[in-house]
C-alpha cells in the first residue's frame, strides 16, 4: 500500500519536476484506487493528446490515460477505465 507521501515522491520523478514548480507544476486528488495526477498547466482548458496520469494505491504504479478520458471519468469509475491505462517506466532504471 502506497501512501500519499510516496505517491507525491512516484509523481515528481514521473512528471519531472516538483508539484510547485511554476512552470511545470502538478496537482493530485486522492480517490479510492489512487492519486489522480494533472499537470497543472493542464488543469482548466486541456490539451488534446496530453491526458492524465493515475498512482495507483495498491501497487505505486503510475499509468498514462488518454485525453480521451475525462479526469472526472477515472476517479467515478476507475475500475471500468483502469485498462485504458499505459503503465509508465521509471524514469530512474
Amino acid at each position: 500500500m502506497v501512501t500519499q507521501q510516496e505517491a507525491e515522491k512516484i509523481a515528481a520523478q514521473f512528471m519531472g519536476a516538483p508539484a510547485d514548480d511554476a512552470e511545470h507544476g502538478w496537482t493530485m486528488q486522492e480517490f479510492p484506487a489512487g492519486w489522480l495526477v494533472l499537470n497543472r498547466w493542464d488543469e482548466d482548458d486541456p490539451v488534446i493528446g496530453v491526458g492524465s496520469y493515475v498512482v495507483e494505491r495498491a501497487s505505486g504504479r503510475m499509468l498514462h490515460f488518454p485525453s480521451y478520458l475525462e479526469p472526472d471519468q477515472i476517479l467515478a469509475d476507475y475500475d471500468y477505465v483502469a485498462g485504458e491505462g499505459s503503465p509508465l517506466e521509471d524514469p530512474l532504471r
